[in-house]
């Protein structure tokens, strides 16, 4: 094909075999691409079928293009819908590579970053830095030997907070935090150039002055190299003038430098902070860990001593450096050493805390396992012993009923035996069920746990009361206990199941309740112990048949009779009141006793 016509190749010496138009050669010219002239009529017909199927094509697009016109806004609306989820998710994948954090944002000018790396680093070679500025210090000078981690250090805080700013996550940990300024100035690199007859220093110190024209408070501003590329006495002075402009306006700053004259700048100026890349001297290679707080040392000479220069060259070097050039290293290097120590005593404290942790961990573990055990078999043992309890109350009460089955035969049974016996199942029943309530009492409940309409107990008062809304946000609730409503605390009630208290008495009703109930008991005659055993049966058939008043007909004679049946009344768990008799009841030879309603609690 050429030009869109079929063509068929001759080689040019066969030329004027074939008769029709030429439209192409090849590069050597040895080839020609000849459309023989019985087919010009063809390849003319599908040109024309083209250009009519394009001419179709137009048309289609034209018609649906007015067809979507009408739509227009709903299209635009939708195609910047789709721009921004496709920004989203291209953040989203991106942060995923790098397993990326979303870093808090602060006003204050304040950046925090935790094990931050550079994004555009190898995971398997980076490393990690921990950065801050803007709460202690405002400036901050690293220095170093080259080749340590000084501008991959400002590189990495630079694109970190470009980063944030665009919404992306960064490569730190948790709890780092950007401040979002109005700008990012940075000069970086070496931008010397032989067309603008720029040198290393002057295309530096043209950025630099750029930066100074425009950057102001709300500004961070990063130097690399600062005052490098000139004379090292005006070059220090110059980076000490900028940096002394720069912290005078209040401007954030991140400085790389060499001169000796910043460190010592840093080191006594308010609000400037040294740091430096650590480099290891035992390997002569740099970690690349940023530690701030710290001045950098060159190492130039020790590094040539260790890789072998000659000691004479190495004396003549140390006495061209002044003497407080060389104390200021020197104290620089004691501190480097004093700092490694406490790393390495640090790592050791944070693995032995570590382990003191993990066996506080276990033990707690162990702890805890002990006690749900504990309470475990200590609920089981009070269970069983619940258990052993209530059988045992069945089978004293239904010796009750065959006790009162004999006596019905006119079988004598011993009174004081069958009184003792009595007391001391009612007294069994009546600490099973306090126990029951205290152990219901201990239950703390929850704000899920109680609702609107639940019946509770408030545990000062000891008085039922019914709940009238439900918990709030501080626990509180409005209870009505007979006419009076007041707010309480749940962890001032406890819920009592109204279902189990019938359920209870119910089963009481059952197992207590034998024979039919009597309004009238004559005791005459007998003994103290007769007659209380009588009168707990007399009582119990009255409380269970809903009476709410019996007599006792005792007689007046010496009064002892009189006395016993008051006494054994006053510790009766059915008795609300008792009194003797008035005229025409009997007077002081009957006594008139008032029971309990069925609903209320001992």
């Amino acid at each position: 094909m050429r030009q869109d016509r079929y063509v068929i190749p001759i080689k040019s010496e066969y030329r004027n075999v074939v008769k029709g138009v030429i439209h192409d050669t090849s590069q050597t010219g040895s080839t020609l691409f000849i459309e023989p002239m019985e087919i010009v009529n063809m390849n003319n017909k599908i040109r024309e079928l083209i250009n009519d199927e394009k001419k179709e094509i137009e048309k289609i697009l034209r018609k649906l293009s007015l067809q979507c016109a009408d739509y227009k806004e709903e299209i635009l609306s939708n195609f910047i819908t789709c721009c921004y989820l496709d920004v989203m998710f291209a953040k989203a994948a991106y942060a995923i590579s790098y397993s990326g954090t979303i870093p808090g944002i602060n006003k204050n000018r304040e950046i925090r970053l935790l094990n931050a790396k550079h994004p555009l680093i190898p995971e398997d070679i980076v490393v990690p830095i921990d950065f801050k500025i803007g709460k202690d210090f405002r400036i901050l000078v690293i220095t170093g030997p080259n080749t340590g981690g000084k501008t991959v250090t400002l590189k990495t805080v630079g694109l970190l907070t470009a980063m944030a700013h665009a919404g992306l996550a960064i490569p730190a940990d948790e709890g780092s935090e950007i401040c979002v300024f109005n700008s990012i100035y940075a000069d970086i690199g070496d931008e010397q150039s032989i067309e603008q007859n720029l040198s290393t220093f002057s295309s530096h110190m043209t950025n630099i002055i750029n930066i100074l024209k425009k950057a102001d408070h709300l500004s961070l501003v990063l130097l690399d190299e600062l005052g490098a590329g000139t004379d090292p006495v005006e070059g220090s002075a110059l980076a000490s003038a900028i940096i002394e402009t720069l912290r005078n306006r209040n401007i954030t700053t991140v400085a790389t430098t060499h001169y000796t004259e910043l460190k010592t700048y840093a080191s006594v100026t308010e609000n400037v902070e040294n740091a430096s890349c650590e480099f290891d001297v035992k390997t002569l290679k740099p970690t690349f860990k940023l530690l701030i707080g710290i001045p950098g040392k060159s190492n130039a000479i020790y590094i040539s001593r260790r890789l072998g220069l000659d000691e004479e060259i190495i004396k003549m070097a140390k006495s061209s450096i002044d003497n407080k050039s060389s104390d200021y290293e020197n104290v620089i290097l004691s501190l480097e050493k004093s700092r490694q120590r406490m790393e390495k005593d640090r790592i050791k404290a944070t693995e032995y805390k570590k382990e003191i942790e993990d066996i506080k961990k276990q033990l707690e573990k162990e702890r805890d396992g002990i006690g749900k055990e504990r309470e475990k078999i200590l609920e089981k043992a009070n269970k069983d012993a619940k258990k052993l309890v209530e059988k045992a109350l069945d089978k004293a009460q239904h010796l009750i009923n065959e006790i009162d089955q004999l006596k019905k035969s006119n079988i004598t049974v011993n009174a004081k035996t069958e009184a003792d016996f009595r007391t001391t199942v009612r007294k069994t029943q009546e600490i099973l069920q306090n126990k029951e309530t205290d152990e219901e009492r201990k239950t703390d409940i929850t704000a899920d746990d109680i609702s609107s309409g639940d019946t509770v107990m408030l545990r000062n008062l000891k008085q039922k009361a019914d709940v009238l809304t439900n918990p709030d946000k501080d626990g509180n609730i409005i209870v009505q206990a007979g006419i009076i409503k007041m707010t309480v605390n749940i962890k001032d009630v406890y819920k009592i199941d109204e279902q189990k208290e019938i359920n209870k008495n119910l089963k009481m009703n059952v197992i207590k309740a034998s024979g039919p109930a009597k309004m009238e008991l004559d005791i005459r005659g007998n003994t103290i112990f007769e007659a209380e055993s009588k009168l707990d049966k007399f009582i119990e058939q009255g409380y269970f048949a809903g009476l709410h008043e019996l007599s006792v007909i005792h007689g007046k004679g010496t009064g002892a009779l009189r006395k016993g049946v008051h006494d054994y009344l006053k510790s009766n768990p059915y008795i609300s009141s008792f009194r003797l008799g008035v005229y025409g009841e009997g007077e002081s030879g009957i006594t008139v006793i008032f029971l309990k309603d069925k609903t209320s609690s001992f």
